[in-house]
């Protein structure tokens, strides 16, 4: 069968299966006629949405019990609501918990060389690793490091990855690191190319030095 035919006789077998739905309806809402109003309605009629109104089911008129009981359509039956027929609910903006964000490092002016032996801290890397990412494959290390020269960045040192097996890459990537006293011109983003990213390099299970 053509696509287009075959889509006809989708759509075909899905209305029939909607009728037979709705026929069963018909039948269990004329069965229950007898019950409260509330019982008849689908439970989708009281839902509520945030920021907007939900219809409250058990304070419906004569006329909506009709249509719902004669088996009409929702569209039947939200076309007779009125204003008062529906609730506003209010959502409440969650309350932020303030935090508190402190970064410091200590100088030891105060700790004795008794307290030093026991409690000891773990200096940071004399230099800053970052991977630099979606550079032209033409760049060279010998460009990025000018570049990184003439920003004022001491040390820089720059490494090209090259894919593994199997992999071909589009855009260069380097394996760059500075010394520390940089930081703040290695971290500029204004000395970096339009679209170039920078990320610190993740060691693992290794030691820097």
């Amino acid at each position: 069968m053509k696509s287009d035919v075959l889509d006809l006789c989708m759509v075909v077998n899905r209305t029939e299966a909607l009728e037979a739905k709705v026929e069963r309806l018909v039948t269990v809402i004329s069965a229950s006629a007898g019950t409260t109003t509330a019982s008849v309605i689908p439970n989708a009629a009281t839902s509520i949405v945030p920021g907007m109104a939900a219809v409250d089911v058990t304070k419906m008129t004569d006329k909506q019990s009709e249509l719902v009981l004669a088996g009409r359509t929702y569209a039947d039956f939200a076309s007779s609501l009125e204003a008062g027929d529906f609730t506003v609910v209010e959502k409440k903006p969650k309350k932020k918990v303030p935090t508190s964000h402190h970064v410091l490092t200590g100088n030891g002016a105060k700790v004795s060389n008794t307290d030093q032996s026991k409690v000891k801290a773990v200096p940071r890397p004399k230099r800053l690793f970052a991977h630099v990412g979606r550079l032209h494959i033409d760049t060279t290390e010998e460009d990025l490091q000018s570049l990184l020269t003439s920003s004022r960045v001491l040390e820089p040192r720059c490494k090209k990855l090259k894919a593994k097996k199997g992999q071909v890459f589009t855009m260069a990537a380097f394996m760059v690191s500075c010394s520390v006293d940089s930081a703040s011109v290695f971290y500029d983003k204004s000395i970096w190319p339009a679209g170039a990213e920078l990320h610190d390099w993740y060691f693992r299970d290794r030691k820097i030095e």
